[in-house]
């Protein structure tokens, strides 16, 4: 996660990283943290079937930090085989 999400050295995820930066967020465990609370208090929108498992997209709303508020993207998956729901990425909307 610090690789991509939050570098703002990744040829990819810079833009994120700013964004993420720019609300407070600096550690990957908080937007671990983050991304735990949407999956948690918000229904799954949509499911994807690939050769990799199932995805999973997650969107709500957070506020907390730094009394901000922003809406997140979350994604999800399941490998198969597992029964384990993984964190991939998440972006803001």
């Amino acid at each position: 996660m610090t690789a991509y999400l939050l570098n703002s050295n990744h040829p990819d995820g810079w833009s994120k990283a700013l964004f993420f930066k720019s609300m407070g967020i600096t550690k990957s465990e908080l937007l671990q943290e983050i991304s735990e609370h949407l999956a948690t208090h918000n229904p799954v929108g949509t499911t994807t079937d690939s050769p990799y498992g199932n995805k999973f997209i997650v969107e709500g709303e957070y506020s907390g930090l730094q009394g901000k508020s922003f809406r997140l993207r979350t994604v999800w998956i399941v490998l198969p085989g597992s029964e384990i729901c993984t964190f991939i990425t998440a972006y803001p909307i």
